[in-house]
């Protein structure tokens, strides 16, 4: 992701670009984490700061076609997942992990 909230997608058997396409991330946002999912879309862990400038634990769903994020925050951000940060995906489930060796699978379909 760069800085001006553009996800780039980059063959690594190529090198080339692949896709360039503007987000619609809240700002600021620091990314963690990403997976595609099985329908495209893309899933990213993250943090935003609230309000009060505190750091606050962000996940998110955004469509592959329009770049629209949908926060899916309130869906993932419960015991046991919070402080965990997604890694990759397995199947029908995106990977969460921590640097506690704490793994959890959590289905996509939980975080639509």
């Amino acid at each position: 992701m760069t800085r001006d909230g553009e996800w780039v997608e980059i063959s690594t058997e190529t090198g080339e670009q692949l896709a360039r396409r503007k987000l619609a991330i809240p700002n600021p946002f620091r990314l963690y984490g990403a997976t595609y999912g099985p329908e495209g879309d893309l899933y990213l862990s993250g943090s935003t700061r609230d309000a009060a400038k505190k750091e606050v634990q962000v996940y998110a769903r955004v469509e592959r076609a329009s770049g629209a994020w949908n926060d899916v925050t309130q869906k993932a951000n419960v015991t046991p997942y919070r402080g965990l940060t997604i890694v990759g995906s397995d199947g029908d489930s995106v990977v969460l992990a921590s640097g506690a060796a704490e793994v959890q699978f959590v289905p996509f379909a939980r975080l639509r």
